[in-house]
């Protein structure tokens, strides 16, 4: 597990000049007084999605089958991406939380910390909807029909919004008090159910990807 966690930090390794274009649209949307919520979510759910590329290169040159010439299982693969992603994006979570509240001092702009707290939450919760979905997609189908399929998902996803609000208003249905109750939960209570939600739909996700490469030929 540990050989395959290095293996695929270094793969990431090549992708700094992604890395920094990431980084610098987030730095450049605060500068230009955007939400911080929005530019700790963007960040996080872009390195999310990077590291599910880490599936494309194992594939390339038949990567796949000198890794399981190892004493590596394909479900023990298939955990460790997941674990990887788990590992990525709580990471880049708080370290560009930590530079978007340093960020925003310079600039004395002042900014309620339970929002914030509560975008953190959010992020991470993005992250791991991302991960879900993407990696039994990636698995299954590769890396070009993922970039499709990623597409479908993130336009289902804002139709979806689009038409909850259509109807909420329609049918003048008020969620205010969700939002109010999200925002005043205790810390301990976000991280609750965080870690509930997350274990649930990852562990959902796993058991998909875990069937698709068990009956996967390489």
């Amino acid at each position: 597990m540990k050989g395959l966690l290095m293996k695929d930090l270094k793969l990431l390794k090549n992708q700094k000049s992604f890395l920094v274009i990431v980084v610098v649209m987030c730095l450049v949307l605060l500068f230009r007084g955007q939400s911080p919520v929005f530019v700790m979510s963007y960040m996080s759910v872009m390195v999310t999605i990077l590291t599910t590329t880490t599936v494309s290169y194992d594939e390339m040159d038949n990567g796949m089958n000198f890794i399981f010439t190892f004493p590596i299982s394909r479900r023990h693969y298939v955990l460790e991406k997941y674990l990887f992603g788990v590992l990525m994006m709580t990471g880049v979570t708080l370290a560009g939380s930590a530079v978007t509240m340093a960020v925003l001092a310079t600039q004395s702009v002042t900014y309620d910390t339970q929002e914030c707290i509560t975008g953190i939450f959010g992020a991470l919760l993005s992250s791991v909807l991302f991960l879900a979905m993407m990696l039994p997609v990636q698995l299954k189908y590769g890396s070009e029909k993922t970039r499709i399929a990623m597409l479908i998902m993130v336009g289902g996803l804002v139709l979806a919004a689009y038409a909850i609000r259509q109807l909420a208003g329609l049918f003048s249905l008020d969620f205010s008090w969700l939002m109010i109750r999200i925002q005043q939960a205790e810390i301990v209570e976000m991280l609750l159910c965080l870690l509930v939600a997350a274990v649930v739909i990852l562990g959902i996700s796993y058991l998909i990807s875990a069937a698709v490469i068990m009956k996967k030929q390489f």
